[in-house]
């Protein structure tokens, strides 16, 4: 699998500004959990990019297992979103029944029916957000402003992920009878870093107010084998409930 992004030239600039517009209507998150040992794994990112072509609106978090591109926050992602296998995904952080089970983690034939059923329902906040990066010392600095386009009640948080696109790691892939090894093989949307962690941060334990606004500034040091134009920045919103372990729902995207 190849895709390459597009991207503006920016050796020059000393400073440039991110600005965001306000994003009102329902975008959904699929989070992945992926390796390059993994000889299915293929097929879910073909899978999650046909998704996508379809549903432009569908976000895309992949988070490493085991491989040259694994971060503790994977692990942790793996335990708490009740990953069973791989690739499995979570989307929009719901808890799905399938037959007589359910389920955080879905498998892959089921990635595209469950953000069809997510994509229309309204979401109750909006986000917005601006900034700028300094190249010169690699640093982002972003504000996030939310607003509850509803009454909102229970507890929120704020998750705020930088990943990466076009990495090249040899990649296992079954076909048929057989195992491959490809290279060059790109991955994309492979997350880097989660600057409040995977608990994300509280914002409100009480609910919000239609019409309230929440406002957060965060910074990333950007390291220096990251790529500055293949990096990408997900803000996202879920609310947790005194349920089950790991029951949440991402809210906007």
């Amino acid at each position: 699998m190849k895709r390459c992004n597009g991207f503006l030239p920016l050796l020059l600039l000393v400073l440039f500004i991110v600005p965001l517009r306000a994003q009102t209507t329902r975008n959904v998150l699929i989070e992945e959990f992926t390796g390059t040992w993994c000889g299915y794994c293929p097929d879910g990112a073909d899978s999650l990019h046909a998704i996508q072509q379809r549903m432009p609106t569908v976000k895309v978090l992949s988070y490493h297992n085991a491989d040259a591109m694994a971060t503790p926050f994977g692990d942790e992602m793996t335990d708490s979103l009740a990953c069973q296998g791989f690739p499995n995904a979570a989307v929009d952080r719901i808890v799905w029944q399938v037959g007589s089970a359910y389920q955080l983690s879905l498998s892959r034939n089921l990635w595209g029916l469950a953000a069809n059923v997510r994509r229309p329902i309204a979401s109750p906040m909006s986000i917005s957000m601006s900034g700028f990066f300094d190249t010169t010392t690699a640093q982002l600095w972003m504000t996030i402003e939310m607003e509850a386009l509803t009454a909102m009640t229970g507890t929120y948080t704020l998750n705020f992920v930088t990943s990466e696109d076009s990495l090249n790691y040899q990649q296992t892939r079954y076909v048929g009878s057989s195992t491959l090894h490809i290279s060059p093989y790109w991955h994309f949307d492979v997350v880097r870093d989660m600057s409040y962690g995977p608990a994300g941060l509280t914002l409100t334990t009480s609910g919000l107010s239609q019409g309230q606004k929440i406002t957060k500034t965060v910074g990333v040091q950007f390291e220096t084998y990251w790529k500055i134009r293949h990096m990408k920045i997900t803000a996202f919103v879920d609310r947790l409930y005194p349920f089950a372990y790991g029951h949440r729902e991402v809210q906007q995207v």
